[in-house]
């Protein structure tokens, strides 16, 4: 018996500890991407600056506006980045508990009483016999 508990303690240790690791890779990725994003933000910056210089320049060149046109149709769509959604963790309060419970019970409670209606044997019936 005791073996078996230690073994279990073991285990349950083992499993704490992965959980810890993984919780420190998940913020390491986390810090990743926000390194990432402002890189990226920098990068737009200078991007969002690099072509309205270059739509000033073909506007000035054509006064048709085909070329600029032609360059806003060049822009790439801006694709948000897929952020991971982490489950939602809900916590049940007394009240909500207790309101969902008073349903069950009701519920189960209004069930037993057509059942009591539905049979005819649980009624009272009057006596046969004289006194």
């Amino acid at each position: 018996m005791e073996a078996e508990v230690e073994r279990v303690k073991q285990e349950f240790e083992e499993k704490q500890k992965r959980k810890k690791e993984k919780e420190k890779e998940k913020e390491k990725e986390k810090e990743k991407e926000k390194e990432k994003d402002n890189k990226s933000k920098d990068k737009d910056k200078v991007d969002d600056k690099d072509e309205k210089t270059k739509e000033e320049k073909a506007s000035t060149h054509h006064s048709t506006g085909i070329t600029a046109s032609l360059i806003t149709l060049q822009k790439k769509p801006e694709e948000p980045d897929p952020v991971e959604e982490e489950p939602r963790v809900f916590a049940l309060t007394k009240t909500f508990y207790q309101q969902r419970i008073d349903k069950k019970r009701n519920a189960e409670i209004a069930k037993r009483n057509r059942e009591r209606l539905q049979n005819p044997n649980l009624f009272p019936q009057v006596p046969k016999g004289l006194p």
